[in-house]
This record gives structure tokens, C-alpha cells and sequence, in this order.
């Protein structure tokens, strides 16, 4: 039998998702509206995933039947429940550090063969992950280069980010929470099929530009954060490459940003929490936005 990751293996927070007290507390000083936006997409069986990948929800309606209850005739309890088979990368998420590595290598040296178990990671699983409650940044793109610059494939550069931070008044800073709205995500629903099959993302150098400058967290309306198809062939997954495994910079895929894009340019507190689910690779979230 396969050993499993043990208790309090991976329990230790890594990479660059540590909070700090001082950013915590200035984060949680920046709201002046009390306005709470939702940044995850609903999910349902409609989404289209590439397999093995998939969400499967059946509901349990075993608390409506008629039982012989001697006792009580009035009162009964009924309820529903669910059974749910789903990969935890659907809908909007967030990846654990060892979900991508380099030549089988992951983030601090951990080698696949160290950490891989079939029931579990036995280090670096989502469950290492701590709270992000920081200052968050959502990167207008549609508004710096137009939504129709921004198809399949299309690669977000380093002048383009920039523009974006211009345009808005802000400068990335450490310990920030970096979303990047590129308008893919209104396909989440209205067309589902186009929405996987092809995805805008931030390019290899734009991505360098980010881990220069130490956030806690990045994420997009997209579902890969890099382009899709990948921007240099020879090397797929470069973006996730150097995020997770090499700077310890967890991602956050198919987030809903239309109405926060429309809310604010400014600063805003991110408030978002992993599942603890011992030695998982990713775990669905519910991040909001607090103005």
C-alpha cells in the first residue's frame, strides 16, 4: 500500500504566500465603501475542461423519504446532500506550489519521486497554502489595448501591464494580489467551448516583470493565466514555471472580474482562503474584492 501524506507534512507555509502583519493590517484599512464584489465564476456540469478533468454533481435527496417514525409526526426533519467528482482545477481556483514543476523538480528543490504519493502530496499540497488577505490590483487590459486585441493566444507584455498601472494610477508593490482582467471571462457562460479551447494570458517576460516586484498572489479571467496555445512551444508552461515552482507565487484561474473592473481602478482588500484538503494540487475558492 502507497503511503499518503502524512499529518502536518505539509503544513508549512512556502514561497511567497506568508503573510506579513504590517501589509495584513494596511490591507484591511483600504475599504471605505463596505462593498463586497464576488471574484469566482458559478460552476455547474456546462463547464468544458480538457479531460481527465471534470465536475460531476449529483444531489441526494435520501432526507425526503417517508420513514416509519413512531415518535413524531410532525416536525421531521428533510434535507438535501450531494456527491460532487470534480478536479480541483475547475471553476475558480487557486494552484498548490507542486502543481507545476521543471524536469520533475517543484518549488525549494522538492523532487516528484519525494513528494508524489497516488492518495496525496506529501509536501507542498494546497493545504500549506495560508489566507491572502492583502492589497489587491486588477489590471484592466480590454481598457489598455481594446477586447478585440485580446484573443486566444494573445500575449499580455511587460509595456502592456505597465500601461495598465498608468492608466489606473497604481504600482505594483510587494505582498500585492495581482489580477489581470482581459475580458475572456464574459465567454464563461455565454460560450463555454470558446472560453476552453483558446485563452489571452500574461507572456514569459511580463511574467519576470511581476515576480520582480514580490506579489503574494496573481490570477486572471482566464483559465490557464498564460496564453493559450503557449507562447514559446518549446517551452509550455514556461509562466506557471516560474511562478510556482521557482518563485513560490500561487495562481488564481477563472476569476470574474467584470464588475470589479467597472467598480474601481484603485486598490482594493482581497480576501480569499484555500481548502484545506490534505495534499491536493489546487483548491476551488470564493475570492471577493472589498472597496
Amino acid at each position: 500500500m502507497t503511503a499518503g501524506p502524512s499529518p502536518g507534512a505539509s503544513g508549512t507555509a512556502l514561497g511567497a504566500n506568508v503573510p506579513a502583519p504590517a501589509r495584513v493590517l494596511a490591507a484591511l484599512g483600504l475599504p471605505s465603501e463596505g462593498r463586497v464584489i464576488e471574484l469566482a465564476q458559478i460552476l455547474d456540469s456546462t463547464a468544458v475542461t480538457e479531460r481527465p478533468r471534470l465536475f460531476h454533481q449529483v444531489l441526494l435527496a435520501h432526507g425526503l423519504l417517508d420513514r416509519d417514525d413512531t415518535t413524531s409526526t410532525e416536525g421531521r426533519a428533510t434535507f438535501f446532500d450531494e456527491i460532487v467528482t470534480q478536479s480541483y482545477h475547475m471553476g475558480c481556483h487557486v494552484d498548490a506550489l507542486a502543481h507545476v514543476g521543471v524536469d520533475g523538480v517543484f518549488h525549494g528543490g522538492a523532487a516528484s519521486e519525494e513528494i508524489y504519493s497516488p492518495l496525496g502530496l506529501r509536501r507542498l499540497g494546497i493545504e500549506a497554502s495560508r489566507p491572502w488577505i492583502a492589497r489587491g490590483l486588477c489590471l484592466d487590459l480590454t481598457a489598455v489595448v481594446g477586447p478585440d486585441r485580446l484573443g486566444g493566444g494573445a500575449v499580455i507584455g511587460t509595456d502592456q501591464l505597465e500601461a495598465a498601472c498608468e492608466r489606473q494610477g497604481v504600482a505594483v508593490e510587494e505582498g500585492d494580489a495581482v489580477l489581470v482582467n482581459t475580458g475572456w471571462g464574459a465567454l464563461w457562460h455565454a460560450d463555454p467551448e470558446r472560453y476552453a479551447s483558446a485563452a489571452p494570458g500574461v507572456g514569459i517576460e511580463a511574467t519576470r516583470w511581476l515576480v520582480e516586484r514580490s506579489p503574494v498572489l496573481v490570477g486572471a479571467d482566464t483559465w490557464s493565466f498564460e496564453p493559450m496555445p503557449v507562447e514559446d512551444p518549446s517551452r509550455p508552461l514556461r509562466v506557471h514555471q516560474l511562478l510556482l515552482a521557482e518563485n513560490g507565487i500561487q495562481i488564481v484561474e477563472n476569476a470574474k472580474l467584470d464588475e470589479l473592473v467597472e467598480a474601481t481602478a484603485g486598490p482594493f482588500l482581497f480576501l480569499a482562503a484555500a481548502n484545506r484538503v490534505r495534499g491536493a494540487s489546487a483548491s476551488m475558492i470564493a475570492p471577493v474584492a472589498v472597496l
